[in-house]
């Protein structure tokens, strides 16, 4: 296996050209449970070591940002109490690789007061967790200064002036958020899609409230139009609460929503919270099903819902790479055969469109994954990630997959009853 498996991607069947990326695919979470009425309150706080060099507070003020509880709680004691009550971090946060170094910046860059120094944070970013919550693999180096003042009443450095970005390593990361599957239709389907989030871990109260609100807000940005969500009409009355053995879910704005996208709101919010045993959904105060209070998985119709089957896979460097062990994709995709940019496979898994570099354009191809891939008489200087539509009936292949072309373009490949791929405007 490689030393560096590869990054995790938002939608197991969407592929993106990205860097690589060491994080866990599944980080199994403690039980979820409902969000309490009063405020959070961190538990267990460490405070910091004393006597800590200024390179030493950098790097574990680093590491603490990972716990996001009661707005960066742990990491804020880092900071000069001033700096603390005013730092506002940007929303999304950056992860470094774990051999990331703190080091004393050069003498013409220190200040002349000597309770003063700076300290330069050096490190290989290896991804990204944006608002959405949506992990986005790089690779690429990052620097940053920092600057810490020596506290006259304890003695202890603290950090006086530090970038708005949250930036912490690899392995309190991992230590810290899990991963959680929401999922969405695919288009004119009843197919779910699965869509990967990582929600901070702690604390444990609060976090069916975080997946919900998460999923209220709709998909990750890298899929926005290329799959439906029911639920983008209502909204919550409250935070989710329990009520005996279920976790009730108060939603409103439903009014008028039909019988069958009602159905198909209950297996999205069952199936995204699949951690809670029992499930009460709500519609301004009433059943959000008339012929049922309260939902397990097993009480869905099917029981078990189709959800788009893929390994996940990641493109690097012109090829494809699987998440699930980190091994180049069967075929030609991911024996360098082409240059490719982005890819997506098709809902039922056994197919794949890629978009490949050619000289200064792009160009799509389809076909059978593993195999010898097809071009298609579509080309471009910018093209989107393919969109495949569903297998109709669910036991055929699909036979559809879109793109656009030049930002003003949507153009379909289709797939002809002689096997050929065939462009259709």
């Amino acid at each position: 296996m490689r030393s560096r498996k590869l990054g995790v991607l938002a939608v197991v069947v969407a592929l993106a050209s990205a860097g690589c990326a060491n994080l866990p695919l599944e980080t199994k979470p403690q039980a979820i449970r409902a969000a309490p009425t009063g405020p959070e309150v961190t538990e267990g706080l460490q405070p910091p070591e004393k006597n800590l060099p200024a390179a030493d507070v950098v790097r574990a003020f680093v590491e603490a940002n990972a716990q996001e509880a009661d707005l960066h709680a742990a990491s804020r004691q880092y900071l000069a109490p001033e700096v603390a009550k005013q730092w506002k971090p940007r929303s999304e946060i950056l992860i470094l690789d774990d051999n990331f170094n703190t080091i004393r910046a050069p003498q013409a860059e220190q200040p002349d007061d000597e309770n003063e120094t700076v300290i330069t944070l050096v490190g290989n970013m290896i991804g990204k967790l944006g608002p959405d919550r949506s992990f986005t693999p790089q690779n690429e180096p990052l620097e940053k200064k920092l600057r810490l003042r020596r506290q006259p009443d304890t003695g202890e450095w603290r950090i006086v002036e530090l970038p708005s970005l949250v930036i912490t390593n690899r392995e309190q990361f991992s230590k810290n958020f899990f991963t959680t599957r929401l999922y969405f239709y695919a288009p004119n389907s009843d197919v779910l899609v699965p869509d990967l989030r990582y929600v901070a871990a702690q604390p444990a109260e609060g976090l069916t409230s975080r997946i919900m609100h998460l999923l209220m807000h709709g998909p990750s940005y890298s899929i926005r139009g290329a799959v439906e969500d029911p639920l983008s009409a209502a909204t919550m009355e409250t935070n989710v609460r329990e009520v005996g053995t279920a976790v009730e879910v108060p939603l409103t704005g439903l009014v008028g929503v039909s019988t069958e996208e009602r159905r198909r709101i209950v297996t999205q919010v069952v199936m995204s919270l699949e951690n809670v045993d029992l499930v009460r959904l709500q519609s301004d105060g009433k059943p959000l099903l008339p012929d049922r209070t309260d939902w397990r998985r097993s009480d869905l119709k099917p029981a078990t819902p189709k959800i788009a089957d893929s390994d996940g896979y990641a493109v690097l460097n012109g090829r494809i790479y699987s998440l699930k062990d980190g091994d180049p994709m069967p075929g030609p995709a991911g024996a360098g055969g082409y240059n490719v940019v982005s890819a997506a496979q098709s809902l039922e898994g056994g197919q794949l469109a890629l978009v490949e570099r050619v000289g200064h354009d792009l160009r799509l191809r389809v076909g059978e994954l593993g195999k010898q891939l097809a071009p298609v008489n579509i080309r471009g200087k910018s093209m989107t990630r393919p969109t495949w539509q569903p297998a109709y009936p669910e036991n055929k292949v699909s036979y559809e997959v879109w793109t656009v072309v030049d930002g003003k373009r949507v153009v379909r490949a289709q797939l002809t009853p002689d096997g050929a791929w065939v462009p259709r405007t």
